[in-house]
Order: C-alpha cells, then sequence, then structure tokens
C-alpha cells in the first residue's frame, strides 16, 4: 500500500479512476504509472546516473549526459526529498 492518500499520488492530466481506493495498493500504483507512460508515449529509461546537466541559453535548452546516452530538453525536473521535505542539492 502507498503511505500516502491517492490525491498526493496523482501525475499531471490524468487523475485516478474513481473506484481506486484513498490508498492505493502496490499493483494499482504500478497499473496507474505504466496507463499514464503509455498515455504520453513515454518511454522510461531506468539505472541512468545523471553525469552532467547544463542549460544552453543560446537555444534555451538543458543539455543531460548520462552515462548511455544525452538528452536535450525544455525542461529539467530534479525532483528530490519526501513527504514535503526538500532535499535541495547542490546545482
Amino acid at each position: 500500500m502507498l503511505h500516502l492518500p491517492k490525491q498526493f499520488c496523482e501525475l499531471p492530466l490524468l487523475g485516478f479512476l474513481e473506484d481506486f481506493p484513498e490508498y492505493l495498493s502496490r499493483q494499482q500504483f504500478i497499473s496507474y504509472i505504466e496507463s499514464y507512460a503509455a498515455k504520453f508515449s513515454m518511454k522510461p529509461r531506468f539505472r541512468q546516473w545523471v553525469k552532467m546537466a547544463k542549460f544552453h541559453s543560446s537555444c534555451g535548452l538543458w543539455r543531460v549526459r548520462t552515462q548511455d546516452i544525452e538528452y536535450f530538453s525544455w525542461w529539467l525536473i530534479v525532483a528530490t526529498g519526501e513527504n514535503i521535505e526538500p532535499v535541495i542539492p547542490k546545482v
């Protein structure tokens, strides 16, 4: 079971199904995450370590390099902390 009520675990643009309980099971949450990825054509890559992240003001893009690949993106999201207790990394 998730340790937080579902309203704190929803992702943007796709709410939980109405018949989901307030505290989701592990399998319900996995199913939700998989549905979210499929809906938005996301193909997550796991076990990736960020080696470098740099904003290029000339083109307005972030350049992010992992051990396997390099990405260019409009946004860079650093998700840290738990339960509204931020952990601020040195950038």
